[in-house]
This record gives structure tokens, C-alpha cells and sequence, in this order.
């Protein structure tokens, strides 16, 4: 098509894509315009992307309120392979509680942390089949407070919750939060995953209340791990079939050192 423009004057000429034909991805071209004689020629360019199979994915965090979440570090991974999807979109006030991410069909790992007054809370689903738009709630309301119980009356000193998913092919994730207390610590179940591996393991260190890692008469340090899922229940018993003592003493030529143990 082609149209006339007047001297001093406008038109107008429609530019109509047909995205039935050729293969996702981008495509472009000129719109020539030139005078009678075409001595002056000008070019207006014209690009589009023509998208593959994609859906989108919502991931929602709901807080303990049922309000929207404020803090969010979200992991979202193709399990069939992680070359073709992986992002870590972080969830911040301004979002409310929602984001909203475009991913070609698959199965899918949605989990991630949410941060709350006082708390951390590590939930999620490790297996979303997407083959339409999808909504993923992460509703920290669905979530146990972790317990672990010792013959010693304790109290959380440092604390680390992570979860490992290995996907069919390419890349695994391993997201691990540490924090200190006091804050109170939750995990939502999940199902056992059938494509890949995915396990749930968690650090503790223990001490006696009102203490310090310095003044306390011991430091239970504990390596809790799941296979396969988050389970029901996050209560944990640790007997002394389940622990050793080990006793360290340390010493330096230098009477006013000062060192850091790290195991």
C-alpha cells in the first residue's frame, strides 16, 4: 500500500502484522517515504516481537494478617531445565504482595521466604505443571513454627533454613536464609516432588537462654535434614542417641586474642 502525502499536509497509512506466520522472535522493517522525483528518501522503522507459548505465573504472598506480604525472596525454576526458566524476583512493599512473571509452559519450582515482624517463613510449591495463566499463593498463615527439643533448655542463637532443588537438567538451586534470633521460625509443607530431587535442611544453633555463645556451658549445633519435602510437622526431638560432645579448648600465645570458631 501507499499513499500520497500533500505538501504541508498529513496522512495516514495502517501497518498490519499478521503473527500467524514465521517463528517466535523479533522481526522489523521500513516504512519508505520519498518525493516525486525521490531525491529525498525517508525511512520509518517498524519492529515487533512475536512471543512463543508463554503463560503468566502470579505468585501471592499473604501475610499473617491475610493482608498482603511485605518482604518477599521469591526462586522460580523450570524443573524440566533450568536453562530454560530461572529468576529470583524479590517481592518489596510497592508490589503488594503480588508479582506477576510471563514463563513458557513446564513444571515449574515456586518457593521462597517471606519476612514478617519477628519471623521468617520458608514455603512454596517445588511442582506447578503451567499449561495456562497461573496463580501461586504463598500464604505464611498455612505455616508450622519449627520446634526443637533438647534434654538442655534452649534457645535459638543463629539459625539457617534452606531448601536444595535439582532439576531434570541444568543448574539446581540452593537458597539458604540466616538469621538471629529472636526471631521465630516457620515452614509450610509440601508434596513430594516426582521430577528432580528436592530436600529441606536447616541449621541450629542452640545455647542456653539469657546467654551468649561465650557464656553459655554449651552450643548445640544441629544439621536437620528432610528428603523430598517440607514435611507436616516441623517439630524435631534430639536425644542423646542423636548428638556427641565434643569439647574444644583453645589457646594463644597472645593473652588478649580474640578468635572465631567456624565448623
Amino acid at each position: 500500500p501507499s499513499v500520497t502525502v500533500p505538501a504541508g499536509g498529513t496522512a495516514t497509512l495502517d501497518v498490519t502484522l499478521d503473527s500467524t506466520v514465521g517463528e517466535p522472535g523479533l522481526y522489523g522493517g521500513f516504512i519508505t517515504g520519498h518525493n516525486a522525483d525521490e531525491s529525498v528518501v525517508v525511512r520509518t522503522p517498524v519492529g515487533f516481537h512475536k512471543e512463543p507459548e508463554m503463560y503468566d505465573l502470579t505468585v501471592k504472598g499473604i501475610a499473617r494478617s491475610g493482608g498482603p506480604a511485605d518482604l518477599g525472596f521469591i526462586d522460580v525454576m523450570n524443573v524440566d531445565d533450568s536453562r530454560a526458566f530461572m529468576e529470583f524476583p524479590i517481592m518489596r512493599p510497592s508490589d503488594a504482595g503480588q508479582l506477576t512473571l510471563r514463563v513458557p509452559p513446564g513444571t515449574y519450582s515456586v518457593m521462597g521466604f517471606l519476612l514478617g515482624p519477628g519471623e521468617l517463613v520458608l514455603l512454596g510449591d517445588p511442582e506447578v505443571e503451567i499449561t495456562e495463566d497461573v496463580t501461586v499463593a504463598l500464604d505464611v498463615r498455612q505455616s508450622n513454627e519449627y520446634v526443637i527439643e533438647t534434654k538442655d533448655d534452649t534457645q535459638p542463637w543463629d539459625v539457617t533454613l534452606s531448601y536444595f532443588r535439582q532439576p531434570l537438567q541444568g543448574s539446581p538451586i540452593i537458597h539458604g536464609f540466616i538469621t538471629l534470633s529472636p526471631e521465630r521460625f516457620f515452614a509450610a509443607p509440601t508434596e513430594p516432588v516426582t521430577k528432580g530431587s528436592f530436600e529441606h535442611f536447616h541449621w541450629w544453633h542452640l545455647i542456653r537462654p539469657g546467654a551468649t555463645p561465650a557464656t553459655s556451658p554449651f552450643l548445640y549445633d544441629l544439621m536437620l535434614v528432610d528428603p523430598d519435602r517440607i514435611p507436616d510437622s516441623v517439630h524435631y526431638t534430639v536425644g542423646d542417641g542423636d548428638v556427641a560432645t565434643l569439647e574444644n579448648r583453645y589457646h594463644s600465645h597472645v593473652a588478649t586474642q580474640r578468635s572465631v570458631e567456624l565448623r
